[in-house]
């Protein structure tokens, strides 16, 4: 893509972004962004203006991994984050189950942070600062990229119940930031879907993230959970099963691919 930097100067504000051709010509590229089917400039406008700009005036966090450790060593840990984000996934894509895979969901965190306590403090800071970057990212550019069917919240929140029927996190990086993009964007889109079902001002967990600096979107997301019995989790498949289910699903054509995304997107909203 190129680089991103942000301007400031003569009293104007902004970003300026190098734009490689040959990466937006790559059909490898294309499938990276989902929401989109394709790698759109603006994507990093909104995201990482978002870093820029709103993230700039909130309350200062004391979570660790600035350094942004990926953990790649963790292998259980990349394969519990993993399942996590099937779990927020399904949350968003079936909404007659949402409660019930919330809290396979949540349950998989809980049994996660007693676990593996040093990784679970090594994902906050991502989980908090990209998550909530990844959430604007995908409703801005959803609102940018189909201006003609995209004009409310209710309709993003349908297309992203489209999109992510077919999303696999298998083709997502794995890491102790990376997955925070996925993990702390989807928890804080099932926050904005729980604030429409019980009638809640939506923007309230917003300002407790701006004021708050030690939450993110999933630890919100417990906290509406926090009296509720969950269920056992799910049970972290072996390394071995990980690479066995992940040879099966791995081709040069996944389900789910950009432009069958995008067909997807509108057969599902004008149907």
């Amino acid at each position: 893509m190129g680089t991103w930097a942000q301007l400031k100067k003569d009293g104007a504000s902004g970003a300026i972004v190098a734009v490689d051709p040959a990466a937006l010509t790559n059909y490898y590229t294309f499938q990276r962004y989902e929401h989109l089917g394709t790698y759109d400039p603006f994507i990093t406008y909104a995201h990482e203006l978002f870093h820029a700009i709103p993230q700039e005036t909130w309350k200062k966090t004391t979570y660790g991994n600035t350094e942004r450790d990926e953990r790649l060593d963790d292998s259980t840990a990349r394969r519990t984050r993993m399942l996590l984000q099937q779990q927020l996934t399904l949350a968003i894509s079936d909404p007659p189950n949402r409660e019930a895979h919330i809290k396979d969901a949540l349950a998989t965190y809980k049994a996660y942070q007693k676990n593996d306590q040093k990784d679970y403090q090594a994902t906050l800071l991502s989980d908090r600062l990209e998550g909530t970057a990844y959430y604007y990212e995908l409703k801005a550019s959803l609102y940018a990229g189909y201006p003609d069917t995209i004009k409310t919240d209710d309709d993003v929140y349908r297309a992203l119940s489209v999109i992510l029927k077919d999303d696999n996190p298998a083709y997502r990086d794995s890491g102790a930031t990376i997955e925070g993009y996925a993990i702390g964007g989807y928890s804080a889109i099932l926050l904005d879907l729980l604030a429409k079902e019980q009638n809640q001002y939506p923007n309230s967990w917003k300002k407790t993230i701006e004021e708050n600096g030690e939450t993110t979107p999933l630890t919100l997301l417990e906290q509406e959970f926090e009296n509720t019995p969950l269920p056992e989790a799910k049970v972290v498949p072996s390394e071995r099963k990980y690479k066995e289910w992940l040879k099966q699903t791995d081709n040069i054509n996944p389900k789910g691919n950009g432009p069958e995304n995008i067909f997807n997107l509108a057969y599902g909203i004008l149907y």
